[in-house]
């Protein structure tokens, strides 16, 4: 349910506490699709990471669930029924109502507060609720229009095609912001959520206009960059918030581009958040064999200089198994039979391994290439070994049987084993020398050929 939900970040999220008010609301969601056969509906506040459950199931068409009011007022509902998926943000300044109607106008949600008392306060309540949802989808119809023209169309638009579709978005808020209706918690969501999508629209337009002459400036064209509309703990609420920020900061080393984050944002959790995806990016690309300390001294610094968790440093050192001359990482392996197993079983020869997994097609491809070097190597100083990173033993010994896969076969299920080598794709080759240390981080690949062949007999 995690990829559903606008969040990115649980821990950064977290820090985001807003209070809520005692009440509660059971809600009841009476949906009008056409197959309900499959369907599941979630309704959670947005920034809440704790209800991953979807509604309850009353009867075919009905559903409940009880909601505790929050102070930000903001949920979101996200219906789901096989392939088909579609969400819409909810606003309610107060105690959620008690019965909502849910049916799909042209592919978009729409949300009808329902009441049966004649009451004159129930009823201007149900009235004021549902001018909001109704505001909210008038804006969620140009989004559902828009994000599919964008998509289809930007490879033959042009900037000033752009340029109108932004106007669009431009206008919708404005018709939202003038509603007397609207809550300003919710103008302020919807205020972030337009910034979003012109900046994804003109990243869509940028990516079928690859030239660099072609590519537009974001900031030149939204009129505002990424820090100074999202420097708020509303943008928490959006999924694309914090990878927005970071697409938007400028280029430079890691300094700089923390300097930058500390200088203009002050919303803490934001900033955080910011951080965290500049530094996870520094960790994952660093070239380990080009200088270990030289990376550890950049992040020791962005922690004393601009409080970059301490955290991220950890993280670093404990892929000091990426640097050349270290010993194999400790981990837990498993071999065909069941039977833990380490590379010290092969002290005396070099050893190529191959990181790999069933559902990696690449991998699957070099298998073939690297059986046949395995029997045509002539070195007797060279070992093989592959090691899956499958996460279940499973689909690792059905693709081995498929494939036909023989030899020193291993599993490590935890993911450790990348983490601990810095590995973010497969395959990946490396060769250990004789006495287990890392000699070739990024070796060659086996349908190099005789490449890789000259290099392994060439080992003694």
């Amino acid at each position: 349910m995690k990829n559903l939900r606008f969040i990115t970040f649980s821990a950064i999220l977290a820090l985001f506490s807003l209070s809520t008010w005692a009440q509660s609301t059971e809600v009841c969601l009476h949906v009008a699709p056409a197959d309900t056969a499959g369907m599941q509906v979630f309704l959670f506040e947005l920034g809440d990471n704790d209800n991953e459950a979807p509604m309850e199931r009353v009867d075919g068409t009905t559903l409940r669930q009880t909601l505790n009011a929050s102070e930000h007022g903001m949920y979101s509902i996200v219906y789901v029924n096989g392939s088909a998926q579609y969400a819409t943000p909810v606003f309610f300044d107060g105690p959620a109502p008690a019965e909502i109607s849910m049916q799909f106008m042209d592919g978009c949600p729409k949300l009808t507060a329902l009441t049966t008392s004649k009451k004159k306060a129930d009823k201007e309540r149900v009235a004021h609720v549902n001018a909001q949802l109704d505001a909210i989808y008038a804006f969620n119809q140009v989004y559902y229009k828009q994000s599919r023209e964008v998509w289809t169309k930007a490879a033959n638009m042009t900037p000033d095609d752009l340029r109108a579709m932004l106007k669009v978005y431009d206008e919708a808020q404005q018709a939202l912001n003038g509603n007397s209706e609207v809550g300003e918690n919710l103008k302020q969501y919807v205020d972030v959520w337009t910034y979003l999508l012109k900046q994804e629209c003109v990243t869509v337009y940028n990516r079928f206009h690859n030239q660099q002459s072609n590519k537009l400036d974001a900031a030149k064209e939204l009129g505002v960059t990424a820090a100074q509309k999202l420097d708020t703990p509303m943008a928490l609420l959006h999924q694309a918030a914090l990878n927005a920020a970071a697409q938007d900061l400028p280029k430079g080393t890691l300094g700089e581009r923390m300097a930058y984050i500390n200088e203009h944002y002050k919303c803490e959790p934001m900033k955080k958040g910011v951080q965290h995806i500049v530094a996870e990016s520094f960790i994952r690309g660093y070239k380990f064999d080009k200088g270990y300390q030289e990376g550890l001294s950049v992040l020791e610094e962005a922690h004393e200089k601009y409080g970059l968790d301490n955290k991220y440093i950890e993280k670093f050192r404990e892929r000091i198994a990426a640097v050349p001359g270290a010993a194999f990482p400790d981990v837990e392996l498993i071999d065909t039979d069941g039977n833990k197993v380490s590379l010290a079983q092969f002290k005396g020869k070099y050893v190529y391994i191959d990181l790999w997994a069933s559902w990696c097609v690449p991998c699957c491809k070099e298998v073939p290439f690297l059986q046949e070097l395995e029997k045509s190597l002539q070195n007797p100083n060279v070992a093989f070994v592959s090691i899956s990173t499958d996460s279940t033993e499973k689909p690792w010994r059905s693709r081995m049987e498929q494939l036909k896969m023989h030899g020193n076969q291993w599993l490590n299920t935890d993911g450790k084993l990348c983490d601990k080598l810095n590995v973010s794709g497969i395959p990946h080759f490396l060769i250990y020398d004789k006495e287990g240390h890392l000699h070739t981080y990024s070796a060659a690949r086996p349908s190099s050929g005789e490449q890789l062949k000259a290099i392994l007999e060439a080992l003694k």
